[in-house]
């Protein structure tokens, strides 16, 4: 019953098929790769492996490590958990082995799972609390040594900074003499597209910048410990401590409050019939017990149409500041979630100098606005004066946080808090006005007198919007706007009020960071740590959202300012911040600075 020459026909093309796939086999030249991919947070792990499909977890003492395929890779995904080395404390001048070069000495570092301490101590319990209950980045080192002999390929895809460097050069170096091949990886978003694109340009670990890295943490250790055995002795107390970076931002705390306090004044405030608020400030020596009448007489009326720009991207600084000023977040709390953001692959890296702003993110921008105002309202800026290894704190996807809630719903994700969300908002905002096209608003500027008690007159200028002639970014960043008034209009004035204000206010913690910006102090990843180390030191405090400064901060920097200046001087800490960017590109030798440390540190000895 068979067709033998169809038959023979179909044997004939299933054997051509066959001939070719075989060509093509041999043909490869670069077969899929069995690859590590480590990162250092296991959050950060998860949501690369989820963008390759649902990947299969493996699990050894605790550790994971997720399985999937990409198109060239067998991809293992896993964590270090953070930082896996840090300086000892037992040996050397505080860790480092002084000769004629420095050697920092470091060990892998135990952290209890009971107090949360971190250290380096060998032994089997906890320096501080005793207990056994210790998790050793030994043990996460042994566990990926164990899956990197399995694969051809190890990459890094540690966070793309200093201590993230730091970060790859320790696994490297660790899993360097098993493992033939062991690439960094660059991310600055945790993106499909942004990890497919770094697969493809592959380096070597910048050992410039760990170098940076090293020298930062051995300027933290040896001038910390020597400054701080000073201030004990000094103070006749074990638990206070100081290091040079935290000193002169401690002295402008103190400061800015000693002018906060000779800063008094009495101001007016007047709410005009249409709602727009003034506050003028009274004459010195004024009775403000005795003001009972207050009149605006307006002079002059002028119109005036302004084209407003739109605001520019958040660069790290600005981000803490903003996030302060409106969500009333610390800049320690801006960074834990900004991290967690970044892990989850929604923004990009948010410690960062510039504001310059990617192709990549253009086009995000392009498809948010296309699609919810309409493609007039687009205008692409790259903002490329701006500088740097990193572009601007940017969404990672065209997702209002609205619709980034809804997509966690789908995905059944519930790891993100109204916090991650809110911050979320305050990045998303920004940066898609900032692709936005200018603003034009009419304003109305008046001058006029005040008047106070039919006697005493005042000089007194302002302006509000009144119409919005061209929306622009102010779709977005909606612009209220205010009724004319009527020049011979005689009830100006809806209500008024006296208050006793201080002119000169105590830093917030969003314009301390501003300050450290401005003043070459910090970087990025230190701005919310210096401040963090100052609050727990207990040498400035918060109070309705000022930093004042404590009795003991003030002895404290009295001490260090009056005995060890130079060291602790805001031209120093900014001329150590110039030397790590010059170590890190190459132009300055790390062993120099390090010595230099090392003399700093035995003059205060």
């Amino acid at each position: 019953d068979l067709n033998l020459p169809r038959l023979l026909k179909e044997i004939d093309i299933d054997r051509k098929k066959i001939a070719q796939l075989q060509n093509e086999a041999f043909s490869i030249k670069d077969p899929m790769k069995s690859t590590l991919l480590i990162v250092e947070s296991p959050h950060k792990a998860e949501t690369i492996a989820n963008f390759f499909g649902h990947p299969s977890v493996r699990k050894v003492n605790g550790f994971k490590v997720y399985e999937v395929v990409s198109k060239d890779y067998l991809l293992n995904v896993t964590s270090t958990k953070g930082h896996l080395t840090d300086l000892v404390e037992d040996k050397g001048l505080f860790g480092v082995k002084v000769g004629s070069e420095i050697f920092p000495i470091y060990r892998t570092i135990k952290k209890c799972k009971d107090c949360g301490e971190q250290f380096t101590f060998q032994g089997l319990s906890c320096p501080f609390c005793k207990s056994q209950n210790l998790e050793s980045a030994l043990e996460r080192l042994n566990f990926i040594k164990e899956i990197a002999q399995e694969v051809d390929l190890v990459l890094l895809a540690t966070d793309p900074d200093r201590e993230g460097e730091k970060i790859a050069f320790d696994a490297m170096v660790f899993l360097k003499p098993q493992v033939e091949k062991v690439k960094r990886l660059e991310l600055h978003e945790i993106t499909l597209k942004a990890i497919l694109k770094a697969l493809k340009t592959q380096k070597e670990v910048d050992e410039l910048k760990v170098n940076s890295q090293i020298v930062r943490r051995v300027e933290d250790r040896l001038l910390g410990f020597a400054l701080s055995h000073k201030v004990q002795e000094a103070f006749g107390r074990k638990n206070l401590s100081a290091g040079r970076v935290q000193t002169p931002v401690l002295g402008w705390v103190i400061r800015r409050y000693q002018e906060f306090k000779n800063s008094s004044a009495f101001y007016i405030y007047l709410k005009l019939h249409n709602g727009f608020l003034i506050k003028a400030k009274l004459p010195s020596g004024f009775k403000v017990k005795e003001l009972k009448e207050v009149s605006l007489k307006i002079e002059k009326v002028k119109e005036e149409v302004k084209e407003l720009s739109p605001p520019l991207p958040f660069s790290t600084e600005d981000l803490l500041t903003e996030s302060y000023q409106r969500l009333r977040f610390s800049p320690e709390k801006t960074m834990n979630l900004a991290q967690q953001l970044f892990e989850k692959g929604f923004i990009t890296y948010h410690r960062t100098d510039s504001k310059r702003v990617s192709e990549a993110g253009i086009q995000v921008a392009k498809e948010y606005i296309k699609d919810k105002f309409g493609e007039s309202f687009f205008a692409p800026k790259t903002y490329s004066q701006f500088k740097g290894a990193h572009e601007c704190i940017r969404p990672a996807k065209p997702l209002d946080s609205l619709e980034l809630r809804s997509f966690l719903i789908e995905k059944r994700d519930f790891s993100l808090n109204l916090e991650h969300f809110k911050l979320y908002s305050l990045i998303f905002r920004k940066f898609i006005a900032s692709q936005m096209l200018a603003s034009k608003v009419k304003f109305f500027n008046y001058q006029g007198k005040l008047i106070l008690n039919s006697k005493v007159e005042l000089s007194l200028a302002f302006e509000f919007p009144v119409e919005v002639l061209q929306e622009g970014f102010v779709k977005i960043f909606p612009l209220k706007t205010f009724s004319e008034i009527k020049k011979e209009s005689s009830e100006i004035v809806d209500q008024f009020w006296v208050r006793k204000i201080y002119e000169i206010k105590p830093f917030t913690q969003g314009e301390l960071v501003k300050e450290m910006k401005a003043k070459g102090i910090g970087r990025p990843s230190t701005y919310a740590f210096i401040i963090k180390k100052l609050l727990e030191r207990k040498y400035i405090v918060e109070r309705e959202g000022f930093l004042f400064p404590t009795k003991l901060g003030i002895l404290v920097f009295k001490f260090l300012n009056s005995q060890y200046q130079e060291i602790t001087s805001e031209e120093m800490t900014r001329k150590l911040e110039q030397s790590l960017d010059q170590v890190e590109a190459g132009s300055l030798d790390f062993q120099a600075l390090l010595k230099a440390i090392v003399k700093e540190t035995k003059s205060i000895l």
